[in-house]
């Protein structure tokens, strides 16, 4: 069965040109064969290949903006974390329309927290292994260092 992340961005692409369909395809046949959400920073790396696509970011953008928080439940709801948290990633890294992401993603870490999301570590490391590189995304992993010390 596809994941609700993957089908959602090939929805995007009906209407595209070739060129673009083959960078969707390639991304989420690259996201799917991942096994587990990123670790490492070597993991969160991996999408720095598809971080200069700008029409790519701003449909993943789209996507996750469309997508909310995984549920607590991500089985019961088919949820794919795996691919949301590499979607995450995507956006954590690319220049294209940076305020926008680093805003977003400050409103997901919000809601994160409010609804006691399951997958509030998995955000949190996606911050910590990044700011360092992505220092704009140093707020946002202070805001998640107490929810997830709590």
């Amino acid at each position: 069965m596809e994941s609700n992340i993957v089908r959602f961005l090939k929805e995007h692409i009906t209407n595209a040109d070739e060129q673009f369909r083959k960078d969707v395809l390639e991304y989420c046949k690259t996201i799917k064969s991942y096994s587990h959400a990123p670790v490492q920073l070597s993991h969160y790396k991996r999408m720095g290949k598809f971080a200069a696509n700008k029409p790519l970011v701003e449909s993943v953008f789209t996507v996750l903006k469309d997508c909310g928080i995984p549920p607590n439940d991500t089985v019961r709801y088919e949820f794919d974390v795996i691919s949301y948290f590499y979607c995450i990633a995507l956006i954590s890294l690319a220049d294209e329309n940076r305020k926008e992401h680093v805003d977003f993603l400050q409103q997901l870490a919000h809601s994160f927290i409010e609804d006691d999301c399951h997958c509030i570590g998995v955000l949190h490391r996606n911050m910590l292994r990044l700011c360092k590189e992505y220092p704009d995304l140093l707020p946002i992993k202070e805001l998640l260092d107490s929810a997830v010390k709590a």
